[in-house]
């Protein structure tokens, strides 16, 4: 008696832990990460950034980055930027904004 008891448990946490494993879960989204601009380069017609976020965050080179407006968390009409390349601790960033743009405004947000 005690024996089938066992294997009745045993078949029921058996299955339950099948039908539990069938769910997929959905992988969490990544949030949106924010940095400062530290320097500033104009070199012809573009305008290298560097901001200190790197790849210890997470960042990538496929990641897209993008000015935000002065300290509002609305994106700046125009603030795309392209990822050049990618460090520990920075990430250097090529934009068509005007020196005066960047400077005005200092944050950049990044998104997978």
């Amino acid at each position: 008696m005690i024996a089938s008891v066992r294997v009745l448990v045993a078949c029921i946490l058996l299955f339950g832990s099948l039908a539990h494993a069938d769910k997929k879960q959905k992988p969490s989204p990544r949030p949106v990460m924010k940095a400062r601009v530290v320097d500033l380069e104009v070199v012809g017609e573009s305008r290298i950034v560097t901001v200190l976020l790197g790849s210890d965050n997470g960042i990538g080179k496929t990641w897209h980055a993008k000015f935000r407006e002065g300290a509002t968390a609305k994106p700046l009409a125009g603030g795309e930027a392209i990822v050049i390349r990618v460090d520990k601790r920075s990430t250097v960033l090529k934009t068509s904004l005007s020196a005066e743009q960047v400077r005005a405004n200092r944050v950049v947000e990044f998104a997978p």
